[in-house]
């Protein structure tokens, strides 16, 4: 291994070998190392070798997903700083990307943003982490939507939930599938603001139209987006006559979230006003991604 740098701390150092040490003992295949850790970026040569073992480098810094060796860069653009946060979007993103599998037992290396010092390494089985709303990888996202676009969608939502909208909280629901095949079970509160505009100047991987969709956020309704990145509609009423039973908490957003993603092949996520908790619904199943106080806590 490539000696550290002078200005990498001892601890650190030792921090890393244990880790690798618990992580041989727990028959891990990778270990998330968090980067933004630290105010310098850490080269990956000085990440100790270990055959069999990947490091998975999560990272805000990084632009897109690439992999060298046993080093797999994954670029996590959350705005939220919460660490369960991240290492939840980590696991999900990871395994869109094939990183990881979901039998796989994985390690979890960092510590508080910027702070130049590791202080929590944990491991999990990836199965049991996805379970209450996954039955495998292969069931993450419905047909046709790209890994980009959701991770797009649950950065903006995890967005509006830390900043809400002209300081104010806000509530909202995205519901991300083939359009077409939703339609039946969606109808307009209001004129579409998205009708006519080219399928270019709607897509939700274009960093410019971000202002756009905080802005329609406000309107009540869901955002209608196909698995492209297409924003379909803004303001959008979810109508499936079925009979809900939710949790203490949540509202008639989330009781359409559940009930759109039981309807059809689609994933909604949903942002609370009244919690600014963040959460995705799949097949009918909840996970959360953001939790209450999350945005504005390093240590969640």
């Amino acid at each position: 291994m490539t000696p550290l740098t002078q200005d990498f701390p001892s601890c650190n150092h030792s921090f890393l070998k244990e880790a690798v040490l618990l992580a041989k003992m727990e028959k891990c295949s990778s270990i998330f190392f968090f980067q933004d850790t630290f105010t310098t970026a850490i080269p990956s040569n000085e990440l100790p070798e270990e055959k069999g073992l990947k490091w998975i480098i999560v990272t805000q810094q990084a632009q897109e997903a690439s992999h060298q060796g046993s080093h797999y860069i994954l670029p996590i653009r959350l705005f939220a700083n919460g660490r369960m946060t991240q290492l939840r979007s980590a696991i999900l993103l990871a395994l869109l990307h094939h990183y990881i599998d979901d039998n796989d037992r994985v390690g979890c290396l960092g510590g508080l943003p910027h702070s130049d010092q590791l202080d929590t390494f944990l491991w999990f089985e990836v199965k049991r982490e996805i379970s209450p709303i996954f039955s495998q990888a292969s069931d993450l996202l419905p047909a046709h939507v790209l890994p980009e676009v959701f991770e797009r969608v649950l950065s903006l939502a995890t967005e509006l939930a830390v900043e809400g909208r002209e300081g104010k909280p806000i509530g909202c629901l995205f519901i991300l599938g083939e359009s077409k095949n939703l339609s039946p079970f969606v109808q307009p509160l209001v004129l579409n603001p998205f009708f006519g505009y080219s399928a270019n100047d709607r897509n939700i991987l274009q960093p410019s139209i971000d202002e756009t969709i905080k802005e329609y956020a406000l309107l009540d309704g869901a955002f209608i987006i196909n698995g492209n990145g297409i924003l379909e509609s803004a303001g959008s009423l979810v109508k499936i006559n079925e009979r809900i039973a939710l949790p203490g908490g949540f509202g008639t957003r989330h009781a359409a979230a559940i009930a759109i993603s039981k309807a059809i092949d689609c994933l909604a996520i949903t942002v609370s006003s009244s919690t600014r908790q963040v959460t995705l619904f799949r097949n009918g199943n909840m996970f959360p991604m953001l939790t209450k106080g999350i945005g504005c806590s390093n240590a969640e």
